[in-house]
Parts: C-alpha cells; structure tokens; sequence
C-alpha cells in the first residue's frame, strides 16, 4: 500500500487483499473506493472520516469479496445509499454507522447474524 501525506494513494494487490483479515481507513485516508475489493479472510472493515459533510461512495459491488465480514464500522460518513452488496454479508454481527449523515438507513433482512447495529449520533434524513 503506497500512501504519501496520509492517503491512501495505491489499493494493496489482489494477494495481499486475499490474505488480509482487517482494513482501517482513518480521517480520509482515501477519495475513492474500489468497485469491489476480494478479501476472502476479511472479518473487520473500518472506515473513518474526519468530517462527515464529506461525502463518498461506496459502490455497489464493495463487498462482494468479503463473505465472512463480521463487523463493519463506517464512523463519520455521508452516505446516501447504502451499497446493495451489503445483503450479502451473512456473516456480519455489528454494524457501526455512528455519526454518520445517511438517506437510507434500509438495512436488508438477508443480514441473520446482525446483533449490533447502531446509529448512534447519526442524522437520518426521513
């Protein structure tokens, strides 16, 4: 991973992504995000964002690659929409959107193992 002035300028390659167990992006470390990322052995995904009027896009297609995904804290996001592959995270037990500035707090019934969710601090627009 290739970062200069804390952000995060080059993505690890796909063999180091298949390996990793936990991603921690702090205080915008990145711009933008990957279609998908394939991390097989994924069981933690943090993402934190210094000022949550910024906005990113978590496409669609993110999480495809994260089966085994157990906990998944997006603190300080604005997010629109929630992305679509998130259904697919059968194996996530906490969800984290504290502080976060959201339009669509849909949250698939797909997700069976869920056991924390919290939107603590968050506006959600209605």
């Amino acid at each position: 991973m290739e970062r200069n002035d804390m952000v995060l300028r080059e993505w690890p390659g796909e063999d180091t992504l298949r390996k990793c167990p936990a991603i921690i992006l702090c205080n915008g470390d990145t711009s933008e995000l990957p279609e998908g990322l394939e991390c097989p052995q994924m069981k933690f995904f943090y993402m934190h964002n210094k000022d949550k009027c910024t906005s990113l896009r978590i496409p669609d297609k993110f999480f495809f690659g994260m089966a085994v995904l157990r906990v998944l804290d997006l603190t300080r996001m604005h997010l629109c929409l929630l992305p679509s592959s998130l259904h697919l995270l059968t194996n996530l037990q906490t969800l984290w959107l504290n502080q976060c500035m959201l339009k669509d707090v849909a949250v698939n019934g797909d997700l069976k193992s869920l056991k924390i969710l919290s939107f603590s601090s968050s506006e959600i627009e209605k």
